[in-house]
């Protein structure tokens, strides 16, 4: 997967220095490229660059705000979410990228306010709940997380996205394995393999995980945060 990303990257760097007309959307692209190989401040510079290209663009400033992120600069994460919202440039994606900001700040009362403003729109309310079980989980709550990976993966199949409903299972899966709860974890397993078609890295790599059954100590780990991503594009 790496080798392809840094094909696409090489190509989209072709398309920059030869002025391809699709040109205009490379650094978006770039931009997501450089933060999946963990090249985060070229990742900033080029999501930067395309909020200047497109000043006007709701997608430019969540990936702005997400770079900031990567660099652990919240408080300018923060200015650029407001600088949007100023410029009538929320989305139910700026308040996903909102939720793991007040996370690693701490900000109970702002993760709420960003979990009211999700719920109730298809695409987006699994995502968030499925956040809030990852943040239960890491506080120690599992029968909690339990009942919020449950809505995460209904609410999911609701707006027919059955393979991300597996993929919250799935996850879930491996989030019980690693504090050693082998029967839930196998459980969870079986749920995914119910939902997906088994053809997806989301679902088969956390099921790898699972498979081996090996306990672990329980420890704690940031939220995944992978559903976030899912509306993350490449744009071509």
């Amino acid at each position: 997967m790496t080798k392809n990303i840094g094909q696409c990257h090489g190509n989209l760097r072709v398309r920059r220095s030869v002025n391809d007309p699709v040109a205009a959307v490379t650094p978006h692209n770039l931009g997501i490229i450089y933060a999946y190989l963990g090249d985060y401040d070229k990742s900033l510079a080029a999501s930067r660059e395309v909020l200047k290209l497109n000043p006007g663009s709701g997608s430019a400033y969540v990936t702005l705000v997400s770079s900031y992120q990567y660099l652990n600069r919240f408080d300018e994460a923060k200015a650029t979410a407001q600088e949007a919202q100023a410029h009538n440039l929320d989305s139910p994606q700026m308040h996903l990228s909102l939720y793991l900001l007040d996370f690693l700040q701490h900000n109970a009362a702002g993760m709420e306010q960003d979990v009211a403003g999700l719920m109730g729109k298809p695409g987006y309310e699994d995502q968030v709940l499925y956040n809030e079980s990852d943040t239960a989980a890491f506080v120690g709550q599992f029968a909690k997380a339990r009942e919020l990976t449950r809505q995460a993966a209904e609410s999911a199949q609701r707006a027919d996205e059955k393979e991300t409903a597996a993929g919250y299972e799935a996850e879930a899966g491996v989030r019980e394995a690693l504090v050693g709860n082998m029967a839930l974890a196998k459980q969870q397993a079986q749920a995914a393999l119910a939902l997906s078609n088994a053809k997806m890295s989301r679902v088969c790599q956390p099921l790898r995980w699972v498979g081996r059954a090996i306990p672990r100590k329980p420890i704690g780990w940031p939220p995944i945060w992978a559903s976030a991503s899912r509306k993350t594009r490449l744009h071509n």
